[in-house]
């Protein structure tokens, strides 16, 4: 380590020699300064700018703590803000580059079971059933629900049977309350009262009418049938006189207008972010919100068509996006 009389003596230093704030500058502080004025002698730099500070680091592969001690020593200099401001930057993002350690393709945590058992958990005959069926395309959540049924039913000491209506009403009671502690749930979350006593309608409906299809993939009885068709009909009902959570949330986003106005304030905002991954970051959430008013897009659309080259093309001196929508019956083409 160079003592601090030797890095005093240096030829780039003796401008700075006789300046009082040295003689009580940390010794990290005066190395790092001394690290930059060796820099800006050997690139002719008479009159270094912000930009220059950033190519210094960048050149001579600086930590982020070697960054905040040249930082410290320009303020004991008294630099002007803009360097301090660019030095600030700098150490952050040396800081983010070493500290990240990439995104894994694979599980961050265990995931646990709690409401539902795996598909190679159901009975046999009905495992069958759904390998016969399996290019109906939705299949999943049908394979979700009779998971979460076959949990309720075992945790009641009941037999796993659509058939057995004291199965189904054990599933029925506890699909009830989990959307009732839901809506609670994310009434807390937004900082509300909550004192909601009743289910969303829809996740009822949609959750029997995936067993009442699956009853009849499997050839249930005439009985068992005609048990899960009452109820689903009556769920069917209840939904109709329940205003659907989409629309509310649609209604609480605001018009297109207002969320275009959201979307310009986000991306001038971008640009205050201190790092560039934050900045990037916050752009494409602004450019998310503006496509979603020009073409909105269910999630697993986004994630399949919005893709160079799959559903968005540029052609002539434009961008187009022509793909077919999940759940509906026209291609989008604008």
């Amino acid at each position: 380590m160079t003592p601090r009389h030797i890095i005093l003596r240096q030829p780039h230093m003796e401008h700075l020699i006789d300046m009082p704030e040295l003689t009580d500058m940390p010794d990290d502080e005066l190395r790092a300064l001394e690290q930059l004025m060796e820099f800006c002698v050997d690139q002719e730099l008479d009159d270094p700018q912000a930009p220059d500070i950033r190519a210094y680091c960048a050149l001579n592969d600086q930590s982020s703590a070697d960054i905040e001690a040249l930082g410290s020593a320009m303020r004991c200099l008294d630099m002007p803000e803009e360097f301090l401001v660019e030095v600030k930057e700098i150490a952050a993002d040396v800081r983010y580059r070493a500290e990240f350690r990439g995104i894994t393709n694979e599980r961050t945590r265990d995931y646990v079971r709690e409401v539902s058992v795996a598909v190679d958990a159901l009975s046999a005959d009905w495992q069958v059933t759904l390998r016969k069926f399996h290019k109906l395309g939705t299949l999943d959540r049908m394979q979700s629900r009779l998971g979460m049924f076959t949990w309720s039913a075992r945790r009641a000491g009941l037999p796993v049977d659509l058939g057995c209506i004291e199965a189904l009403q054990a599933f029925y009671q506890d699909i009830r309350a989990r959307s009732v502690a839901s809506q609670t749930k994310q009434n807390g979350k937004a900082g509300l009262k909550s004192d909601i006593d009743t289910p969303r309608w829809a996740y009822l409906r949609g959750t029997w009418e995936e067993l009442y299809r699956f009853a009849r993939l499997h050839d249930c009885n005439d009985d068992t049938l005609e048990e899960l068709g009452i109820t689903f009909q009556t769920l069917r009902a209840k939904e109709a006189g329940q205003s659907a959570l989409k629309m509310t949330k649609v209604m609480k986003s605001g018009s297109a207008s207002s969320l275009l106005a959201k979307a310009r304030q986000m991306l001038i905002a971008a640009n205050e972010a201190p790092r560039a991954d934050l900045r990037h970051a916050r752009r494409n959430r602004a450019a998310a919100i503006a496509l979603g008013i020009g073409v909105p897009a269910r999630p697993r659309d986004v994630f399949e068509h919005h893709i160079f080259g799959e559903g968005i093309f540029y052609e002539n001196g434009a961008y187009v996006f022509r793909y077919h929508p999940q759940k509906t019956r026209r291609t989008i083409n604008e």
